[in-house]
């Protein structure tokens, strides 16, 4: 699978930098639950500053008990950006920029954070809610 790679169950990549719900080196990371009334919840984690920004989008259950993630990069740094999906039970995947469609076992617990790049320098959020798939 291109821009995808699977960790084990539990393991959490090391990050340099860890902005989690805050800011870090100007750099305004958040995310969760997000509620729109024409479209199903979806959760994210996103960091931006200035008119950059990166994020992760994903629909744990859009009703064809598929699960859909979307990785965004809006930050002109000439590398992807990376998401992290971890689900409990199934391990934690890396993602870069694109779109991707998944099937991960019913009512599992998941997980999201993004990071500007893959570069041990990269800014990155801390672990947002993810639903349950």
């Amino acid at each position: 699978m291109l821009g995808v790679a699977v960790t084990g169950a539990g393991a959490v990549p090391a990050q340099a930098a860890q902005a989690g719900a805050g800011t870090t080196a100007s750099w305004t990371c958040d995310g969760g639950r997000v509620n729109v009334p024409s479209n199903p919840d979806y959760y994210t984690a996103y960091c931006k500053k200035g008119g950059s920004s990166v994020r992760v989008d994903f629909y744990p259950d859009f009703g064809d008990e598929k699960e859909y993630l979307y990785v965004r990069d809006g930050f002109a740094n000439g590398h992807k950006t990376v998401a992290y999906l971890s689900v409990k039970g199934e391990g934690t995947a890396r993602f870069t920029t694109g779109e991707y469609t998944r099937n991960y076992p019913e009512g599992r617990d998941a997980a999201l954070k993004v990071c500007t790049s893959g570069s041990s320098k990269a800014v990155c959020s801390g672990w947002e809610d993810g639903g349950t798939t």
